[in-house]
Protein backbone atom coordinates (compact mmCIF):
# COMPACT_ATOMS: atom_id res chain seq x y z
CA UNK A 1 0.00 0.00 0.00
CA UNK A 2 1.41 3.64 -0.93
CA UNK A 3 0.57 6.86 1.64
CA UNK A 4 0.04 8.91 -1.44
CA UNK A 5 1.62 10.57 -4.33
CA UNK A 6 2.71 13.85 -6.27
CA UNK A 7 3.55 14.72 -9.47
CA UNK A 8 6.51 16.72 -11.19
CA UNK A 9 6.93 18.53 -14.07
CA UNK A 10 10.07 18.62 -16.10
CA UNK A 11 11.63 18.72 -18.66
CA UNK A 12 12.82 22.71 -20.00
CA UNK A 13 9.60 23.39 -21.44
CA UNK A 14 8.10 21.98 -18.29
CA UNK A 15 5.88 19.27 -20.75
CA UNK A 16 6.65 16.24 -19.04
CA UNK A 17 4.77 15.41 -15.88
CA UNK A 18 6.05 12.91 -13.55
CA UNK A 19 3.99 10.65 -11.31
CA UNK A 20 6.05 9.68 -8.14
CA UNK A 21 3.95 7.56 -5.41
CA UNK A 22 5.59 7.36 -1.77
CA UNK A 23 5.19 4.99 1.00
CA UNK A 24 4.89 7.04 4.33
CA UNK A 25 3.23 10.75 4.72
CA UNK A 26 7.01 11.34 6.23
CA UNK A 27 8.59 10.02 2.67
CA UNK A 28 6.19 12.46 1.14
CA UNK A 29 6.91 15.62 3.12
CA UNK A 30 10.66 14.89 2.63
CA UNK A 31 9.97 14.41 -1.20
CA UNK A 32 7.89 17.31 -1.53
CA UNK A 33 10.51 19.66 0.12
CA UNK A 34 13.66 18.12 -2.06
CA UNK A 35 11.56 18.51 -5.41
CA UNK A 36 9.61 21.70 -4.31
CA UNK A 37 10.40 23.96 -7.45
CA UNK A 38 8.96 21.38 -9.88
CA UNK A 39 5.95 19.96 -7.92
CA UNK A 40 2.71 20.49 -9.75
CA UNK A 41 0.16 21.53 -7.84
CA UNK A 42 -3.13 20.89 -10.13
CA UNK A 43 -2.14 17.50 -11.77
CA UNK A 44 -4.81 16.31 -14.42
CA UNK A 45 -7.39 13.32 -13.52
CA UNK A 46 -5.35 11.28 -15.76
CA UNK A 47 -2.85 10.30 -13.81
CA UNK A 48 -2.62 6.99 -14.08
CA UNK A 49 -2.16 7.07 -18.12
CA UNK A 50 1.09 9.30 -17.71
CA UNK A 51 4.45 7.59 -19.30
CA UNK A 52 6.27 7.47 -16.38
CA UNK A 53 5.56 6.76 -12.65
CA UNK A 54 7.87 6.09 -9.81
CA UNK A 55 7.75 4.44 -6.44
CA UNK A 56 10.22 5.67 -3.53
CA UNK A 57 9.83 4.06 -0.35
CA UNK A 58 12.44 5.70 2.49
CA UNK A 59 11.17 3.85 5.26
CA UNK A 60 12.56 -0.82 5.75
CA UNK A 61 9.51 -3.14 7.06
CA UNK A 62 9.54 -3.81 10.26
CA UNK A 63 11.70 -0.90 10.99
CA UNK A 64 15.66 -0.62 11.78
CA UNK A 65 15.40 -4.27 14.14
CA UNK A 66 18.48 -6.00 12.86
CA UNK A 67 17.00 -9.33 11.14
CA UNK A 68 18.73 -12.51 9.95
CA UNK A 69 17.19 -12.09 6.71
CA UNK A 70 17.27 -8.20 5.91
CA UNK A 71 17.76 -9.62 1.92
CA UNK A 72 14.05 -10.44 2.58
CA UNK A 73 13.07 -7.20 3.92
CA UNK A 74 11.52 -4.22 1.96
CA UNK A 75 14.70 -2.03 2.93
CA UNK A 76 14.43 1.83 1.21
CA UNK A 77 13.91 1.06 -2.78
CA UNK A 78 13.25 3.30 -6.03
CA UNK A 79 11.41 1.51 -8.93
CA UNK A 80 10.12 2.49 -11.86
CA UNK A 81 6.71 0.09 -12.20
CA UNK A 82 7.60 -3.13 -10.95
CA UNK A 83 11.41 -2.76 -11.73
CA UNK A 84 13.85 -1.84 -8.59
CA UNK A 85 16.17 0.88 -10.30
CA UNK A 86 17.89 1.65 -6.78
CA UNK A 87 17.75 -0.28 -3.16
CA UNK A 88 19.84 0.84 0.43
CA UNK A 89 19.75 0.26 3.64
CA UNK A 90 19.90 4.06 4.30
CA UNK A 91 16.95 6.19 3.09
CA UNK A 92 19.34 9.12 2.05
CA UNK A 93 20.70 7.25 -0.58
CA UNK A 94 17.42 6.77 -2.29
CA UNK A 95 16.74 10.39 -2.43
CA UNK A 96 19.81 11.09 -4.15
CA UNK A 97 19.17 7.95 -6.71
CA UNK A 98 16.18 9.15 -7.36
CA UNK A 99 17.58 12.85 -7.73
CA UNK A 100 19.78 11.55 -10.16
CA UNK A 101 17.51 9.04 -11.95
CA UNK A 102 14.52 12.16 -12.38
CA UNK A 103 17.81 14.57 -13.51
CA UNK A 104 18.11 12.17 -16.61
CA UNK A 105 14.71 12.23 -17.23
CA UNK A 106 14.76 15.78 -17.80
CA UNK A 107 17.85 15.58 -19.69
CA UNK A 108 16.73 13.28 -21.81
CA UNK A 109 12.92 14.79 -22.78
CA UNK A 110 14.26 17.67 -24.53
CA UNK A 111 17.33 16.17 -26.18
CA UNK A 112 16.73 14.79 -29.23
CA UNK A 113 20.62 14.29 -31.22
CA UNK A 114 22.44 12.79 -28.69
CA UNK A 115 23.08 8.95 -28.80
CA UNK A 116 21.13 8.06 -25.61
CA UNK A 117 21.68 4.19 -24.39
CA UNK A 118 19.43 2.45 -22.27
CA UNK A 119 22.02 0.29 -20.73
CA UNK A 120 22.97 0.00 -16.97
CA UNK A 121 26.50 1.58 -15.78
CA UNK A 122 28.78 -0.12 -13.87
CA UNK A 123 31.73 2.28 -12.84
CA UNK A 124 35.05 1.86 -10.96
CA UNK A 125 38.04 5.37 -10.82
CA UNK A 126 36.82 6.86 -14.06
CA UNK A 127 35.42 3.75 -15.88
CA UNK A 128 32.07 2.05 -16.89
CA UNK A 129 30.95 -0.90 -17.88
CA UNK A 130 27.62 -0.98 -19.86
CA UNK A 131 25.65 -3.63 -18.26
CA UNK A 132 22.18 -5.39 -20.62
CA UNK A 133 20.57 -6.98 -17.66
CA UNK A 134 17.08 -6.69 -16.20
CA UNK A 135 16.81 -5.34 -12.43
CA UNK A 136 16.52 -6.49 -9.72
CA UNK A 137 19.48 -8.48 -10.25
CA UNK A 138 23.04 -6.79 -9.39
CA UNK A 139 21.10 -4.03 -8.05
CA UNK A 140 23.44 -2.69 -4.41
CA UNK A 141 25.03 -5.98 -5.50
CA UNK A 142 27.34 -6.93 -2.32
CA UNK A 143 30.30 -8.85 -3.90
CA UNK A 144 30.63 -5.81 -6.55
CA UNK A 145 30.46 -2.96 -4.00
CA UNK A 146 33.32 -4.71 -1.67
CA UNK A 147 35.23 -4.90 -5.62
CA UNK A 148 35.01 -0.77 -5.39
CA UNK A 149 32.28 -0.86 -8.41
CA UNK A 150 29.50 0.58 -7.89
CA UNK A 151 25.83 0.66 -10.23
CA UNK A 152 24.75 4.90 -10.78
CA UNK A 153 21.70 5.30 -10.93
CA UNK A 154 20.78 6.70 -13.94
CA UNK A 155 17.88 7.14 -16.37
CA UNK A 156 19.71 6.58 -19.74
CA UNK A 157 23.41 7.59 -20.54
CA UNK A 158 24.99 9.21 -23.35
CA UNK A 159 27.79 8.10 -25.63
CA UNK A 160 29.47 11.11 -26.95
CA UNK A 161 31.85 11.41 -30.49
CA UNK A 162 34.94 10.37 -28.54
CA UNK A 163 33.10 7.13 -27.30
CA UNK A 164 32.86 8.40 -23.78
CA UNK A 165 30.05 8.00 -21.70
CA UNK A 166 28.23 10.57 -20.22
CA UNK A 167 25.83 10.38 -17.07
CA UNK A 168 23.42 12.76 -16.71
CA UNK A 169 23.71 14.92 -13.56
CA UNK A 170 21.03 14.97 -10.69
CA UNK A 171 17.78 17.62 -11.36
CA UNK A 172 18.59 21.05 -10.89
CA UNK A 173 17.55 23.64 -8.54
CA UNK A 174 16.37 21.12 -5.79
CA UNK A 175 16.38 21.75 -2.07
CA UNK A 176 19.01 19.97 -0.13
CA UNK A 177 18.86 21.73 2.50
CA UNK A 178 14.81 21.43 2.89
CA UNK A 179 15.86 17.70 3.34
CA UNK A 180 18.90 17.75 5.79
CA UNK A 181 21.65 16.89 3.02
CA UNK A 182 24.76 18.45 1.03
CA UNK A 183 24.05 18.90 -1.96
CA UNK A 184 25.87 16.65 -4.96
CA UNK A 185 27.92 17.57 -8.22
CA UNK A 186 25.59 19.03 -10.23
CA UNK A 187 27.42 18.72 -13.08
CA UNK A 188 27.35 15.62 -15.61
CA UNK A 189 29.87 12.61 -15.24
CA UNK A 190 32.34 12.03 -18.08
CA UNK A 191 33.91 8.04 -17.86
CA UNK A 192 35.55 6.25 -20.05
CA UNK A 193 34.22 3.24 -21.47
CA UNK A 194 35.12 -0.12 -20.57
CA UNK A 195 33.44 -2.40 -22.75
CA UNK A 196 29.60 -3.77 -22.64
CA UNK A 197 28.25 -7.09 -20.61
CA UNK A 198 25.18 -8.65 -22.30
CA UNK A 199 23.21 -11.53 -20.07
CA UNK A 200 22.39 -14.07 -22.93
CA UNK A 201 19.49 -16.70 -22.60
CA UNK A 202 21.41 -18.66 -25.24
CA UNK A 203 25.37 -18.09 -27.05
CA UNK A 204 25.69 -16.01 -29.84
CA UNK A 205 28.36 -15.14 -32.07
CA UNK A 206 30.23 -11.96 -32.04
CA UNK A 207 28.27 -11.10 -35.23
CA UNK A 208 24.67 -11.81 -33.48
CA UNK A 209 26.01 -9.73 -30.62
CA UNK A 210 26.57 -7.15 -32.61
CA UNK A 211 23.56 -6.90 -34.59
CA UNK A 212 21.10 -7.00 -31.60
CA UNK A 213 22.56 -4.38 -29.66
CA UNK A 214 22.57 -2.31 -32.94
CA UNK A 215 18.85 -2.43 -32.31
CA UNK A 216 19.42 -0.41 -29.72
CA UNK A 217 20.15 2.74 -31.57
CA UNK A 218 19.47 3.60 -34.87
CA UNK A 219 22.43 6.00 -34.53
CA UNK A 220 25.78 5.22 -37.11
CA UNK A 221 28.01 6.13 -34.29
CA UNK A 222 26.43 3.77 -32.09
CA UNK A 223 27.01 0.28 -34.66
CA UNK A 224 30.97 1.80 -35.16
CA UNK A 225 31.19 1.89 -31.74
CA UNK A 226 30.39 -1.69 -30.71
CA UNK A 227 31.37 -3.15 -33.90
CA UNK A 228 34.92 -1.44 -32.32
CA UNK A 229 33.97 -2.88 -29.21
CA UNK A 230 33.91 -6.65 -30.47
CA UNK A 231 36.90 -6.08 -32.69
CA UNK A 232 38.78 -5.31 -28.99
CA UNK A 233 36.96 -8.36 -27.13
CA UNK A 234 35.97 -5.78 -24.72
CA UNK A 235 31.80 -6.50 -25.79
CA UNK A 236 30.99 -9.84 -23.70
CA UNK A 237 27.92 -11.94 -23.84
CA UNK A 238 27.68 -14.03 -20.55
CA UNK A 239 25.46 -17.26 -19.58
CA UNK A 240 24.29 -16.10 -16.00
CA UNK A 241 24.48 -13.38 -13.49
CA UNK A 242 27.25 -14.53 -11.55
CA UNK A 243 29.09 -14.27 -15.23
CA UNK A 244 28.06 -11.01 -15.46
CA UNK A 245 29.57 -9.99 -11.95
CA UNK A 246 32.77 -11.61 -12.94
CA UNK A 247 33.02 -9.66 -16.49
CA UNK A 248 32.59 -5.85 -15.16
CA UNK A 249 34.92 -7.09 -12.27
CA UNK A 250 37.37 -8.08 -15.33
CA UNK A 251 36.98 -4.96 -17.72
CA UNK A 252 37.43 -2.51 -14.66
CA UNK A 253 39.69 -4.21 -13.78
CA UNK A 254 38.22 -5.00 -10.27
Amino acid sequence: MWAGSLVLRIGNDRDLLVRVQFDTDTTGVRLRALFESWLELTPPDDLDSQPVSFSVRLESAGGDTPRRDTHLRAVPQLRHGSKVIARSRHADDILRAFALVIGGVHAGVDDKESLWIGLRPFAKDGSVVLVGVDTPALVNDRLLGLAGVNEIAAWDCIIDASGMVLVPPVLPNLSWSGVGLEAPDEGWQRLNLAGIVMLEDQAQTVAERVSYLATQSTDSRWFRLIADLAERATLRGVPDRTAVRDAIRELLGA
